[in-house]
């Protein structure tokens, strides 16, 4: 395997980074270097961080300038033609990085993915309800020509192609930076490759109202930036109605009684926010 850089953006994580960078140290091979963007962190980030100051190369921002911006800055600093990345609340199987690299080599590449697991899916109905309705996978093992996104979850990028692309997009400040990313490289004739084997743990645990926001931001990411209306607020309260009712369908036929509820409180979250955006006239990444 050729030499890797690796790093990892995180704002205000003291709940899982040390895990995320014990797994990184653990990983076999390990990258020849380990980058972490502190973006602008207020709680104990930056403390956790300093304990592996040996192994690590901290990017410390003093404001938070978000995922966008971070990507950009690990990527321009880091060292090494191949980069890696890792979400700050994903843990790394010890092969992921072996296995992405092969198969980005295999399939001639500039961008490979891995699957996303959740660690705590049997206790969570949040957590459920997410793997469900917006985690995004594919059905195949090995997915040798993408032609959707890959997730910045877990991820090898061929830093050239970085390059000629002109980087992530940074008004994309918490997410949909990856989506808009991977659209660019597929209309640059970059080729982008999937491989299940190389796989990770996802740590986050939702409760109901970080799911709400989740899903608002990964809806608003979708929908670009685009200015909000009254109109456009009735239109998407329409389309919002009809796929809550088609899941909830859907649910209702597998016997996923847990989780029915969570389709109602959606809607409503989203037609709540609809109207915020439009009284407000303005939408928050």
């Amino acid at each position: 395997m050729e030499n890797i850089s690796l790093y990892v953006c995180a704002y205000n994580v003291e709940k899982t980074i040390e895990e995320v960078i014990i797994s990184i140290l653990s990983l076999e091979p390990k990258p020849q270097e380990i980058i972490i963007v502190n973006d602008g962190s207020t709680d104990s980030t930056l403390e956790i961080l300093n304990k592996y100051k040996k192994d690590i190369k901290i990017l410390n921002l003093t404001k938070n300038m978000g995922i966008g911006y971070g990507r950009n800055l690990a990527i321009k600093e880091s060292k090494n033609k191949f980069v890696a990345a890792l979400d700050s609340d994903v843990v790394p199987d010890k092969r992921w990085l072996l296995n992405m690299y092969n198969c980005m080599i295999e399939n001639k590449s500039h961008l490979c993915g891995g699957l996303l697991l959740e660690k705590y899916l049997k206790t969570n109905r949040y957590n459920y309800w997410r793997t469900i309705h917006i985690m995004h996978r594919f059905k195949e093992k090995i997915v040798p020509d993408v032609q959707s996104f890959i997730t910045g979850s877990n991820m090898l990028l061929n830093k050239n192609a970085w390059i000629k692309i002109g980087g992530y997009d940074e008004q994309f400040r918490t997410n949909g930076e990856d989506v808009h990313f991977c659209t660019k490289l597929r209309l640059s004739k970059f080729k982008i490759s999937y491989d299940s084997e190389a796989y990770c743990y996802h740590l986050q645990n939702d409760n109901l109202q970080s799911l709400l926001n989740r899903c608002w931001r990964y809806y608003i990411s979708g929908t670009g930036l685009k200015n909000p209306t009254y109109k456009r607020m009735i239109l998407r309260s329409i389309k919002h109605s009809k796929y809550c009712l088609i899941n909830f369908f859907k649910d209702l036929i597998k016997l996923r009684f847990s989780i029915l509820d969570i389709h109602f409180r959606v809607l409503f979250n989203y037609i709540k926010m609809e109207y915020k955006s439009c009284k407000n006239k303005e939408i928050k990444f």
